[in-house]
């Protein structure tokens, strides 16, 4: 069994599983738009008729184009927060169909993983800019990895059409929300271990630089709104008591509660994965993950220790380092192919039940 066909076939399930994400947004749009800051972003798009877009999260502006054409044209007000609840599947779908014609069927999958394994209430709150920013930042990083696999003997016509892309990818996506920031260094450094070829090669270096400058001036540009500073300087001026005292905080009681009763599915796919990386004898990898993980929950757990609401929310930043593990399992050709995708579907699946 060949390795990208495993994966080529998660990807193909991927898309229709967006399909039915689609669908359902059309479904429930009225308690997707009713609720918390959906309805506060519709009203004020309607009010000022111009985009609404708070604290500088610009690529959340994507989701308001419906609407807004529909406000042009008059339409009801029904109409434009159908318009709205659809608008933010349409550009899911959307860009896994690009990265599945890109043919980074990886990133489908983690991508379709990302809206199903680890989500509950938070498919109703629309406007969580975590998922559209992990959204910007996978079509980021699959275009620059198909793009380079295209001209990677024609660096001239690469460094001007990547940059193209790569620069207000990059920016958009860790300015949607400054949690993508985390993602960007984690998944750089993740393809960096994983011998991406990309990544492997000197010119990697520049880009490396140029995202981390946007993640610098994204940084700062947060320490100056009305909302970031105070949840980051939870975590900037955390002494190491303090930390230890995140593993008994509400917040990693909620994470460990509600991880073991309704995301179980996540822990059976993270040892499998962490055992797929042994047998592979990837240990430097492992470490990074775990360690990842690990330094990411205590990153949440000083940020929002007494806000449980925030647990799938934030958490599902997480997803894209857990979920690096379960590529491992579709890899792993020891499996037999039928259950591996029934085992992939059945996940997928788990994720709609929560």
């Amino acid at each position: 069994m060949k390795q990208d066909e495993c994966v080529k076939t998660g990807a193909k399930i991927s898309l229709f599983v967006f399909g039915i994400l689609l669908l359902g947004s059309l479904i429930f749009w009225k308690e997707r738009m009713l609720f918390i800051d959906d309805a506060f972003i519709a009203f004020d798009l309607i009010r000022t008729k111009n985009f609404s877009i708070p604290l500088s999260r610009y690529g959340a502006g994507v989701s308001q184009l419906l609407p807004l054409l529909a406000l042009k044209l008059h339409a009801s007000v029904k109409t434009i927060l159908i318009l709205y609840s659809l608008s933010f599947n349409l550009f899911f779908l959307a860009a896994a169909y690009i990265l599945y014609r890109l043919r980074q069927f990886s990133l489908v999958v983690l991508l379709a993983l990302y809206f199903t394994i680890y989500v509950s209430d938070t498919f109703y709150w629309t406007n969580n800019e975590n998922r559209q920013g992990i959204t910007w930042l996978f079509l980021d990083f699959g275009i620059l990895m198909y793009l380079y696999g295209k001209y990677s003997k024609q660096l001239k016509k690469f460094i001007p059409l990547s940059l193209l892309f790569f620069i207000p990818l990059t920016a958009l996506s860790v300015y949607t929300h400054p949690l993508i920031m985390i993602v960007f260094i984690f998944m750089w450094g993740f393809f960096i271990l994983k011998k991406e070829p990309f990544f492997m090669s000197g010119i990697a270096v520049f880009y490396g630089l140029i995202g981390i400058a946007i993640c610098m001036i994204k940084y700062i540009a947060s320490t100056k709104n009305g909302y970031d500073p105070g949840i980051m300087s939870k975590v900037t001026e955390a002494g190491f008591s303090r930390i230890l005292q995140t593993f008994k905080s509400p917040l990693a009681d909620d994470f460990w509660h509600t991880g073991l009763a309704n995301y179980w599915w996540l822990w059976i796919l993270f040892f499998m994965g962490c055992g797929s990386l042994l047998y592979e004898k990837k240990y430097l990898l492992l470490f990074y993950v775990l360690a990842s993980c690990v330094g990411y929950f205590i990153l949440i757990c000083l940020a929002f220790p007494l806000m449980p609401v925030f647990i799938p929310s934030a958490n599902g930043c997480r997803c894209p380092y857990w979920e690096r593990l379960l590529l491992y399992i579709l890899r792993y050709r020891a499996l037999k192919r039928n259950m591996l995708y029934a085992c992939y579907a059945v996940c997928l699946l788990q994720g709609f039940f929560i």
